[in-house]
């Protein structure tokens, strides 16, 4: 993914819809997100479909803060 386009990420649990593995909010256009996932080597070999959304939030509701990655679904679930 471009350096920079990802401000968050993660799986889905317990989605209703067995088809949502997971989210990823960009910080670019929708053209953009499409081309960047036409390149996902997931969405090219055809083990996820990328479906493109404009998300409408009033700037500065929502912050994103450096935080490290999780190493392991474990240590994403402990919040540690």
């Amino acid at each position: 993914m471009e350096q920079g386009a990802v401000l968050a990420a993660g799986p889905c649990l317990g989605a209703d819809d067995e088809r949502l593995h997971g989210f990823a909010v960009l910080s670019v256009d929708p053209e953009m997100a499409r081309e960047l996932y036409a390149n996902d080597p997931a969405v090219r070999a055809g083990r996820l479909v990328a479906q493109v959304l404009s998300w409408m939030v009033p700037e500065g509701n929502v912050r994103f803060e450096k935080v490290p990655v999780p190493r392991s679904m474990l240590e994403a679930a402990s919040g540690d």
